[in-house]
């Protein structure tokens, strides 16, 4: 509550009101960050390239409402993004792992680890017509996201932090390609 004209008059501010406001504020000054909410609260995420933001964290988050175990993954390891440290990197980095894995588990309806559902991926990029040229590329790249998930995150604790914004955005690509290739149908 706020004071409006005298002692006794008061204005509601919603939690909505709070978090524009702070937005609002952090943007004024030049400072990039956003304000997300979870099950746990509000917290502040640091920004990058607002495009990449845009398509790559920001619409994840409204299309994984159909996928509910995968979103709050995804909110755990954005949270996690902006409370990153060089001591916290390798939790980070698997923390979007699981976010993954979680997706292609609830998108592929199995309970196989991401690096054995690299060939359901496959599959379905086939599937929906993408080029071999382009959908190898992809198998590709979600095999080297696992081996260095593997080599520097989840078996070992050697992922610096100056990779996690890349780990970010590959994360939230390879989701946003299935996304939209099921939504075309």
């Amino acid at each position: 509550y706020t004071p409006v004209s005298d002692r006794y008059s008061y204005q509601i501010i919603s939690k909505e009101d709070v978090i524009n406001f702070l937005k609002d504020k952090l943007s004024d000054i030049g400072i990039e960050y956003d304000v997300l909410k979870d099950e746990d609260g509000i917290f502040i995420f640091p920004k990058g390239v607002k495009e990449l933001d845009n398509a790559l964290v920001s619409e994840p988050l409204i299309w994984l409402n159909e996928y509910p175990n995968t979103k709050k993954e995804w909110m755990r390891a954005l949270k996690a993004y902006s409370e990153l440290s060089t001591q916290n990197a390798s939790d980070v980095a698997d923390k979007f792992r699981k976010a993954l894995e979680r997706f292609f588990q609830e998108f592929f309806n199995k309970t196989q680890s991401l690096e054995n559902l690299k060939s359901e991926y496959g599959k379905y990029l086939k599937s929906k017509g993408i080029p071999p040229e382009i959908s190898n590329n992809f198998e590709t790249l979600q095999q080297s996201y696992t081996n260095f998930m593997n080599s520097y995150a989840k078996h070992h604790d050697r992922t610096s932090k100056n990779v996690l914004e890349y780990i970010m955005y590959q994360t939230g690509n390879i989701i946003r390609l299935l996304i939209t290739l099921k939504k075309e149908k």
